[in-house]
């Protein structure tokens, strides 16, 4: 889980990084994909397109989950595929 030093909020792992999406060059600190490209909406796949809250909103319902099934990580830590994660990436 890894929180972005400007918005402070939680987002999945691939949206925080050091480094600028689009440049390649090295940011202060560890930014989210939004904070850093400066854009509200991310489009990805064949037109879709998520918000920042909608992404966060979805990674706060996906954790709740593991929380309350902690089976998840026992899967996850056995290296077998975990179920659900396909839906939030």
């Amino acid at each position: 889980m890894a929180q972005c030093d400007k918005c402070r909020k939680f987002l999945p792992p691939g949206f925080i990084s050091d480094v600028h999406p689009k440049s390649g060059e090295y940011l202060k600190g560890n930014l989210c994909t939004f904070c850093a490209t400066g854009e509200d909406i991310i489009k990805y796949g064949n037109g879709k397109q998520i918000t920042k809250d909608e992404l966060v909103r979805e990674y706060q319902i996906f954790m709740r989950k593991v929380v309350e099934n902690n089976d998840i990580l026992k899967e996850g830590a056995k290296g077998m595929p975990i179920k659900g994660l396909d839906k939030l990436l």
